[in-house]
């Protein structure tokens, strides 16, 4: 998960390539997570 991600255009339902790209690099990165949280998981079938 990724906090204060631009989405630039509102009506846009893609993240830019560029944007893809520094998401993708930081998770690649294996840096150490700001923070870590807690998510419930549900089946779905």
């Amino acid at each position: 998960m990724c906090q204060h991600v631009c989405a630039g255009r509102l009506e846009s339902k893609y993240f830019a390539p560029e944007t893809v790209e520094h998401i993708q690099s930081v998770i690649n990165s294996r840096e150490k997570p700001v923070k870590l949280i807690e998510t419930p998981v549900y089946e779905y079938a």
